[in-house]
């Protein structure tokens, strides 16, 4: 939560000044000769010398009798002594301005001047974080404008509105605002595609009205914590061209360029894309290195440089550049000697004592003891206190607790007394975003000492938080975002963990509970994983048992632990198994990644059935005895996968003897919750599907896509089983492909052409004609369709797509275009696979839900598949030919 005037605050009181009305009277020309002064000085970050020219024009209205000049002048004069730090003065002068304001008359000047006391309160609650009621000033205010008749005040008001619904992390509102603000058409930004920010930019008249400028930045903001931050540049570059005239602003600018570049140098190097990390990351430092330059040395500019050294600095100690990051470090210490004390102040000290914390662990030899470190926590405690600011100690009393415990320092405070008072702070506060992860550190605590009863209580509280935090996780701060690895998902697989330990030694009632309750944690861990993929909370979940959904399916779940491989067997019936197999993370990434390079090999069939049979053992092999005596004999297996393991198809898993295909269908969900249970009763030969693709080279967005000679055939094979529209080539491009979803309900929808999945969403997209059709488009096209039509698509194949090389996390794309587009299946490819065994696969696949009424999707495939292995006229036995298809969603 931002408390103190950052650089877009100060952007808005600027304007402010720009908006004081013209009052009757016979006014003094001095006094207006004053305020344009103090507006200058202002602009310049010269706070006292402004107060001293708005105080001597105050006198002159004094003099002359003008109370209506005198009660809107308050306004300003409480922004600069809030500028000064001088909060009691600052709320002085507005009470003052409102008892002037009530002894005149009701008028339309009497409500511009109302309104801007209580903009100027409304800022002043801002900065001294009580946000719930800087928004209700500020929306008295926009009310008041609106009553006066004064459009361009009405819009600053809303600015602010926006500003304060971004602090309290209501994302899309501050965005519809701030898009209304601007005039557009546009109402979410959920909407906003790089057309529509085109269209957008080239309505805003960046010239004649600079409150624009906030409010695209605003709108920056939110696509920047919507993880959309290639859009989000787009929009801050733009402000930036025209952010001249306040060097206030365009510092804040150069900082969110900075963000943004930080954020994708961050992504690019955990998709070790090492090339465009090292430009992602100079760049980065080129704005951080234009903010350093700014020739101003007043407290706010300051402010700025040392928020931008900060970053710079947790920038530097992800890349490891440690002897870099330790100059930077002694400069931020130096530059606190000339920051005063206030709320900002110690937040950025906080944000300090957390990069301390994180450097000292990486290098050792920092200059700063641990306990120097725990002594800068308990200062901040200590100022925190002081200025009443309960959120900033609750964080540094659980900092505290979390070095005391993690580094076994011997403080005059237990670390558990230090959680749990930092606990009771957050839950004071009303910050749950803050509380879970004191319970998170105390659950720690209660396990080490062997308390696991306590241990799971604590956790399941942690649990609960992030599962009622769901929606607003992502507006948080960026800090989770960018370590949900870190920072949330730990709390899903430690919880998993305790409670399958418990599982393991409890009566047979008890186990059955714990491992119902594990289950669902892992369930949710997937759900979180998604959201964080998408950095929303739109997908709708709802608990479903497997019985309710197929009689004849079991389903097994595996989540990684940091020294062991975690597999459930869900029954039907509701029977739950567990198994634990002793893995370390660094083994099972090696076997999955050789196992993969295998499988993409043909000449290395041994070596890929001798990992295939390792993993088979990890999986299955324990539940074979279970599997083969059910009552009612199981005829699909779907798999609620983890991490890595979802980078290979579970149907090239290998007996000895037999691969998984031979005996079960097979089919991949992110968990039950999230399935779609909408099946059709319409037969398959009754279906209507809209084919398309690319069948010749091409080269689109500075990327080479080669050809894919066979699709014209795959498209002609799905021709003669469908009534069918086809798209192909130059008529495969965006216009024609929406026009298509929209006018008629198809219930197929194939596209045989180049694709990509990827853990950057940004970088997950299908081949069209005319440009990459990115996950977030694609999605819009096909929900836009599901709304305008009540017929859902039943089945979305991609047939020549592939995960991206070296994502260990690629497969998250498949996961968030198949549960996204709302579609009831999804059949994808893992791995490009022979363009002519994929026209055969589909051929058969399409057969057998054509003449076979009511055969499940996951049956057909596994019968294509089968067919396409022990087709006589091609060598296509091995898995890479036929293992790269997966069936995700509901497989019936």
């Amino acid at each position: 939560m931002k408390s103190w005037l950052n650089g877009s605050a100060i952007f808005i009181l600027s304007l402010v000044f720009s908006l004081t009305i013209h009052l009757p009277g016979n006014s003094q020309l001095n006094s207006s000769n004053l305020i344009q002064q103090a507006q200058s000085a202002y602009n310049q970050g010269l706070y006292q010398e402004s107060l001293t020219l708005l105080e001597t024009a105050e006198q002159n209205f004094i003099q002359n009798n003008q109370t209506l000049q005198q009660a809107q002048i308050q306004s300003l004069i409480s922004l600069t002594q809030q500028q000064l730090g001088n909060w009691d003065k600052a709320q002085e002068a507005i009470d003052y301005g409102l008892a002037l304001i009530a002894t005149y008359n009701n008028s339309s000047i009497k409500q511009q001047v109302l309104a801007k006391i209580w903009n100027a309160q409304g800022q002043l609650y801002f900065n001294s974080s009580k946000v719930k009621k800087a928004l209700s000033a500020w929306e008295k205010a926009s009310q008041l404008y609106q009553t006066s008749g004064d459009v361009l005040g009405e819009k600053g008001a809303n600015i602010n509105r926006a500003q304060a619904l971004e602090s309290l992390g209501f994302l899309r509102r501050a965005c519809q605002i701030s898009l209304e603000n601007l005039g557009s058409d546009i109402t979410s930004c959920e909407d906003l595609g790089d057309e529509e920010i085109t269209i957008l930019l080239n309505q805003i008249n960046f010239q004649s009205a600079p409150w624009e400028i906030k409010g695209l930045s605003t709108i920056g903001n939110t696509l920047f914590l919507m993880g959309r931050l290639s859009s989000a540049q787009t929009v801050f570059e733009n402000s930036l061209t025209f952010s001249a005239r306040s060097l206030q602003l365009k510092n804040k600018i150069l900082l969110n360029l900075a963000k943004v570049h930080q954020a994708k140098a961050i992504q690019a190097k955990e998709q070790k894309e090492l090339d465009i990390f090292k430009q992602e990351f100079q760049q980065a430092l080129n704005f951080y290195q234009q903010i350093f330059q700014s020739d101003s040395n007043n407290t706010l500019f300051l402010s700025d440089k040392l928020e931008a050294k900060l970053n710079q600095l947790n920038l530097l100690i992800f890349t490891k550049q440690l002897s870099l990051a330790q100059q930077i470090v002694q400069e931020i210490q130096f530059s606190f000697d000339s920051l005063p004390l206030n709320k900002r102040s110690i937040a950025v000290k906080l944000n300090f004592a957390r990069s301390l914390t994180n450097l000292k662990q990486n290098e050792t030899s920092l200059n700063y003891s641990w306990l120097d470190i725990a002594q800068i926590y308990t200062q901040i405690i200590e100022d925190a206190e002081t200025l009443d600011a309960p959120r900033i100690a609750a964080a540094a009393y659980g900092y505290l607790g979390q070095l005391a415990f993690e580094q076994n320092l011997q403080l005059k405070t237990e670390p558990r007394q230090l959680l749990t008072t930092a606990l009771n702070l957050s839950q004071s506060t009303n910050a749950p975003e803050i509380a879970y992860r004191w319970q998170w550190q105390l659950g720690r605590i209660y396990r080490q000492e062997g308390n696991n009863n306590q241990a799971i209580g604590a956790y399941q509280a942690a649990f609960t938080n992030l599962q009622n935090l769901r929606s607003d996780l992502i507006a948080l701060n960026r800090e989770i975002q960018f370590s949900f690895r870190g920072q949330v998902e730990p709390v899903y697989r430690e919880l998993t963990d305790l409670l399958l330990r418990k599982a393991d030694i409890s009566s047979e009632a008890e186990a059955q509970n714990n491992l119902a309750q594990a289950r669902d944690v892992i369930e949710a861990l997937q759900l979180a994983e998604l959201d964080n993929y998408f950095q929303d909370a739109c997908l709708v979940f709802e608990q479903k048992d497997i019985a309710e959904i197929d009689p004849y399916a079991a389903t097994i779940y595996a989540i990684e632990l940091p020294k062991s491989l975690e597999v459930i067997l869900n029954l039907p019936g509701g029977r739950l198994y567990h198994y634990s197999q002793p893995l370390e993370e660094a083994q099972l990434s090696k076997t999955i990644n050789q196992f993969r390079r295998n499988l993409l090999d043909p000449s290395e069939l041994l070596a890929t059935q001798a990992l295939s049979l390792e993993v088979y053992n990890w999986l299955i092999k324990p539940w074979e005895t279970e599997l083969n005596s059910h009552p009612q004999k199981i005829k699909t297996l779907v798999f609620v996968l983890d991490g890595i393991l979802q980078n290979i198809p579970m149907s090239v898993l290998y007996d000895g003897n037999q691969y998984l295909l031979e005996k079960y269908a097979i089919a991949i969900t992110p968990g039950l919750q999230l399935l779609n249970p909408q099946t059709t009763s319409d037969k398959f030969d009754k279906f209507s599907a809209l084919v398309g693709g690319v069948s010749e080279q091409l080269q689109v967005s500075n990327k080479s896509f080669g050809a894919l000679k066979n699709v014209p055939k795959e498209l002609e094979i799905i021709n003669s089983n469908f009534n069918s529209e086809t798209l192909i080539n130059d008529q495969f491009n965006i216009s024609n492909l929406s026009q298509k979803l929209n006018s008629e309900p198809f219930s197929v929808v194939h596209l045989a052409t180049h694709g990509q999945f990827s853990s950057n969403p940004e970088q997950t997209f299908i081949l069209l004609w005319d440009r990459l059709l990115t996950l977030q488009n694609f999605t819009k096209l096909l929900q836009n369709r599901n709304i305008n039509n009540t017929k859902l698509i039943d089945l979305l194949v991609l047939s020549a797509c592939e995960t991206a090389v070296g994502d260990d996390r690629a497969a998250l794309g498949l996961a968030g275009m198949a549960v996204r587009t709302g579609a009831s299946s999804t059949l994808a490819t893992l791995w490009q696979v022979n363009d002519e065994s994929t026209a055969t696969l589909m051929a058969n696949f399409y057969q057998q839900l054509s003449d076979n009424p009511g055969i499940s999707k996951a049956e057909a495939l596994r019968i294509a598949q089968l067919d396409l292995w022990k087709n006589t006229e091609r060598d296509w036995v091995v898995p890479t030919f036929w293992g790269s298809y997966i069936l995700v969603g509901n497989w019936q």
